[in-house]
């Protein structure tokens, strides 16, 4: 068994993993030092073992246990995915719902229907409100002021007088 303290070293020279200057030192250590030497010797002859074996094919009894397990495998991957993308969806739905409904309370409130005498008002054009002083009494001028008075009378919006 290698005794030399730099036995790791040669491990990582054997694999290719030193730089070009430790590479050079230990190859140099290697030269002086027995043990070094013979686990170098050892490493070369496992990999020359190894690269000389023929790979070994599995039994079909295990290739079929395995392809029996990998599926229900991917489909529990693909279900998990699938429930994540849709919880995302969700919160994303929700959250811009909650925006736009926050949103609405910033629009300003809808227009109030117009009031009896405003609707007589834009009814009828100035030429239409011009008469005679016998028919001031049934003028649009007169209809608009008794509108206003009226609803002024019975608790409207229009406090005119």
């Amino acid at each position: 068994m290698a005794s030399c303290e730099n036995v790791r070293e040669v491990n990582r020279y054997h694999d290719g993993e030193l730089s070009a200057d430790e590479a050079r030192r230990l190859a140099d250590h290697v030269r002086g030092c027995a043990s070094c030497r013979e686990e170098l010797a050892s490493l070369r002859a496992l990999s020359r073992l190894l690269s000389a074996a023929a790979p070994a094919e599995p039994p079909e009894a295990l290739c079929d246990r395995l392809c029996r397990n990998v599926q229900p495998h991917r489909d529990r991957v693909i279900l998990r995915t699938a429930r994540a993308l849709t919880a995302a969806a969700a919160a994303v739905l929700v959250a811009c719902g909650a925006a736009l409904w926050l949103r609405a309370g910033d629009r300003p409130a809808p227009l109030r229907p117009p009031s009896s005498w405003e609707s007589l008002a834009a009814a009828t054009s100035p030429a239409e409100r011009m008469g005679t002083e016998a028919d001031l009494e049934d003028s649009v001028d007169v209809q608009i002021a008794r509108a206003i008075v009226g609803e002024t009378a019975s608790g409207g919006r229009n406090n005119h007088e």
